[in-house]
């Protein structure tokens, strides 16, 4: 197997593995790839139990007790479906006392084509196992990134489900330049609120990025990625700042309407009025003239 091929397999299998393993209870693991489940309830150790000498990539059992096992792999091999048939039953097997259910699904990166002829199905005797095959070809990194990045220009907070979706991205399918796509990847990354995950997401996206393109590249995305880091600061503080004016603004007009109203109360008050003729008169309710007078102490 070539050398290179290995490395850029082991690095995207790893990217796969850590994008499922960040859930907690109530996430949707496969929100990122368009498939509705059930919220998260519990990982499954990955060693295929039943004493079989296999790991399975990642499972997970949602709150509707449905066990889910997604596997990962760089090139297509129907014979594959007799080991994933294995799987699937192994996990039914251990884990039927807790789950309705087994439901298998298979991962290709965007370099694996779908084809009519990419069918995986195992039928043998009364025997029939047919995984759901998810092509990330189909997906556009683009598409898939839109709405996290107006959340990472907001500075809203970057869920599992986004940053999933975001090591996700570098392996579907694109309409830019890879380069285009890392950078836009790495401005989001830096937007991520615990500081260790953000280093750990950091870390397999420049993994990925350091296979595709040279180190003469890598020094002017690095550039490029501090320079837009800084912009997107830049413009969070402007906003900030228009956001802080506007409300002293509003704050203040506020607070002279109010001093004004004051002085025309305390006039009243001086003239032996009630509060019910104050209000009349203010056109104001009977509980905003009283609220002042008991805030200010007017007429005291």
């Amino acid at each position: 197997m070539d050398k290179d091929f290995k490395s850029d397999r082991m690095i995207n299998d790893a990217m796969q593995k850590y994008a499922m393993s960040i859930y907690k209870r109530g996430d949707n693991p496969l929100n990122g790839l368009h498939i509705q489940t059930a919220g998260f309830k519990t990982a499954v150790p990955n060693e295929v139990p039943v004493r079989l000498n296999h790991r399975i990539d990642y499972a997970f059992i949602d709150t509707d007790d449905v066990l889910h096992n997604v596997e990962f792999q760089s090139q297509f091999n129907a014979s594959d479906s007799a080991r994933f048939q294995l799987y699937n039953a192994a996990l039914y097997f251990t884990y039927r006392d807790e789950v309705n259910y087994v439901v298998s699904y298979i991962v290709y990166p965007s370099h694996i084509r779908p084809k009519p002829t990419h069918v995986m199905q195992l039928t043998q005797g009364s025997l029939i196992f047919e995984p759901t095959l998810i092509f990330l070809h189909d997906y556009y990194a683009e598409d898939e990134l839109s709405d996290i990045l107006t959340k990472s220009e907001q500075g809203t907070m970057i869920s599992n489900n986004d940053v999933s979706t975001l090591v996700f991205s570098l392996l579907m399918n694109r309409r830019s330049t890879f380069k285009e796509l890392a950078l836009k990847v790495f401005s989001i990354a830096r937007n991520i609120e615990d500081k260790n995950r953000q280093e750990e997401v950091t870390g397999y996206i420049k993994s990925h990025v350091e296979k595709h393109i040279s180190r003469e590249e890598r020094t002017k995305l690095e550039e490029a990625i501090e320079l837009t880091f800084k912009e997107m600061l830049q413009q969070r503080e402007d906003k900030g700042l228009e956001r802080g004016l506007e409300q002293g603004l509003e704050q203040g007009l506020e607070q002279g309407e109010e001093k004004k109203l004051c002085a025309l109360i305390t006039k009243k008050l001086a003239k032996g009025k009630q509060i019910p003729t104050i209000a009349n008169e203010l056109e104001e309710t009977e509980q905003t003239i009283k609220s002042l007078i008991e805030k200010h102490r007017l007429g005291s």
